[in-house]
């Protein structure tokens, strides 16, 4: 809450703060591009990552007063942010803690877990950043209201986000890190940040990587025929899709090493579609045999085995662009640690499995 010489507060793009959340919580997934309602136009969130233990609003915000104080409230504190379930009000999940507090990039405190508050002195244009905790809220809470203080919805001088929208794992709108990027640039903009205090993505916060190779590792026998070009296919379209850094589901992934085509692999696909044919159904099991059986029985026993299916698609790139639309399977095609594939198809059944050596 600001006091009355307080600015409301900008967030600027200093993401230092991330490193020690992502460590702590490594998140399931994360939405970048965060729906809700809000007072004003100087505060916004950043986004939201939800983790196996919680979930956790990344804010800012910018002073808007030449003189002025921010003020930050611990769990119990007069003001401390607590969320209301939207379709149930009376359903309210209480604050864990506030972590990593920085203004303009610099940290104030790492940790505010007490009933205490912290107020620090601003000028016009200083960005404050700050991580909001809760624990991970039940999957029947599907939009939640962030209230910064119980009984001050209604005030306009807290930091209140209204209606947000609690989304899934498969939610088609999760955004990237891009996405946030170009909002936040937009809000600095809007609320005039200085140029010393804007916000940039440091490069450590997106996870360096070293170039994959992207040599030629098209190794298919020639004698498969039609089955060749529909294998050479498979493996272009994945060593292209894994040499590009992306984001699956809003978690991103740095380029991963090609993989190869195995007929072994293959063959163990081609068992699932023959049967997803026959039983008209969608299911990775055939007869009690999930994909490590299929493999062993191909003489093949990986520690690592990821498969995709899919029904109704014509096409290979029709295939392999719903697998990317969806986290999970969009998930297991970036794993580096896959060495081998092999897919198949029936019909309008697809079948895509990956191993490790």
């Amino acid at each position: 809450m600001l006091n009355k010489y307080f600015c409301f507060l900008i967030l600027s793009l200093s993401l230092l703060f991330l490193v020690q959340s992502v460590d702590a919580y490594p998140p399931k997934y994360t939405d970048y591009r965060p729906d809700y309602r809000k007072w004003k136009d100087n505060y916004i969130l950043d986004k939201i990552e939800y983790t196996d233990s919680r979930t956790i609003f990344f804010f800012r915000f910018v002073a808007e007063y030449l003189s002025g104080t921010a003020s930050f409230y611990g769990p119990g504190a007069e003001f401390a942010w607590l969320l209301k379930n939207k379709d149930n009000p009376s359903q309210v999940f209480d604050l864990i803690e506030i972590k990593n507090i920085r203004k303009n990039g610099n940290m104030l405190k790492p940790t505010l877990n007490s009933n205490t508050s912290e107020t620090y002195s601003s000028t016009r244009g200083d960005v404050f950043t700050c991580e909001v905790h809760f624990a991970t809220l039940p999957a029947i809470v599907t939009h939640a209201d962030l209230i910064e203080g119980r009984g001050k919805e209604r005030d306009e001088n807290h930091f209140n986000c209204f209606n947000i929208r609690l989304k899934t794992f498969e939610s088609d709108d999760l955004g990237t890190v891009g996405d946030m990027r170009q909002i936040i640039e937009q809000f600095e903009e809007t609320n005039r940040v200085p140029a010393s205090n804007a916000g940039i993505i440091p490069n450590s916060e997106i996870a360096e990587v070293e170039e994959s190779p992207t040599e030629d590792v098209l190794d298919i026998d020639p004698e498969l025929g039609a089955d060749a070009e529909f294998a050479r296919k498979f493996v272009e379209l994945l060593n292209e899709f894994r040499a590009e850094e992306c984001y699956c589901g809003g978690r991103y992934f740095p380029p991963a090493p090609p993989i190869e085509w195995s007929e072994d692999v293959a063959m163990a696909s081609k068992s699932l579609v023959m049967v997803l044919k026959e039983k008209d159904a969608m299911t990775s099991d055939t007869d009690g045999k999930g994909h490590f059986k299929r493999l062993e029985k191909r003489k093949l026993k990986p520690n690592i085995a990821h498969e995709n299916i899919s029904y109704r698609f014509e096409t290979i790139e029709e295939a392999f662009n719903g697998w990317k639309r969806v986290p999970p399977q969009c998930m297991r095609m970036r794993d580096p640690r896959i060495k081998k594939v092999g897919a198949a198809t029936l019909g309008k059944y697809w079948s895509l499995l990956m191993i490790s050596e």
